[in-house]
């Protein structure tokens, strides 16, 4: 099945810019030839950020990433929503500002990955590594981080509202501003002050 670039266009694509969309099929596209090689491809390049776009107005179906090796990777700002990438490595990658929004990322391996700004909103991070990773100022609302391996994890100004935290291991994070799920145990050496996690003295 063919699907001109006027069709493509009539999918009205306002967040992603005209000249990418051309880019990603300059000659319409060809579903048989939207391989998971395609979608790897298209993901390790400018145009990651019409992914998810592209997914969601049915323009193409979303290939399994599960087991994928994307380590030190240049994935920012990638629209990765509700992707599989479980057991997935990322070590080392750059998603800072990526939607990873109701993505699964069981199991998978961010050490020292950048994650600054991304938004894991109902994400399933179970049992994920995330040792030295960035997430400052990231979004963990309603993730599902049962455990999940944070140690010596930057969550400065990190959301965690709802978020399921069962045996996830924060040893040594920076949690200074974080906005950390009610009722849930504190950890150790941290205090809540005005809503937000604070360094006990």
């Amino acid at each position: 099945m063919k699907i001109t670039f006027e069709d493509i266009m009539a999918k009205d694509p306002c967040e992603f810019p005209e000249h990418l969309v051309h880019e990603m099929f300059p000659n319409g596209l060809e579903l048989a030839d939207w391989t998971p090689e395609k979608q790897r491809e298209v993901l390790l390049s400018e145009l990651r950020i019409g992914l998810g776009w592209a997914v969601r107005v049915g323009l193409v179906p979303l290939w399994s990433m599960a087991g994928w090796d994307l380590s030190g990777a240049d994935l920012k700002n990638a629209d990765l929503m509700e992707t599989n990438l479980v057991r997935a490595k990322l070590i080392g990658s750059d998603l800072t500002d990526a939607r990873l929004d109701g993505a699964n990322l069981g199991d998978a391996e961010l050490t020292d990955t950048l994650l600054a700004g991304a938004d894991f909103t109902d994400a399933r991070l179970e049992g994920a590594q995330f040792t030295r990773a960035d997430l400052a100022g990231a979004t963990l609302a309603g993730a599902n981080l049962k455990k999940a391996g944070l140690s010596e994890a930057c969550l400065s100004r990190a959301t965690l509202v709802h978020a399921a935290l069962d045996h996830a291991d924060f040893t040594g994070a920076d949690l200074e501003g974080a906005v950390w799920p009610e009722g849930m145990e504190l950890p150790q050496g941290w205090k809540r002050s005005n809503g937000l996690l604070q360094r006990e003295q």
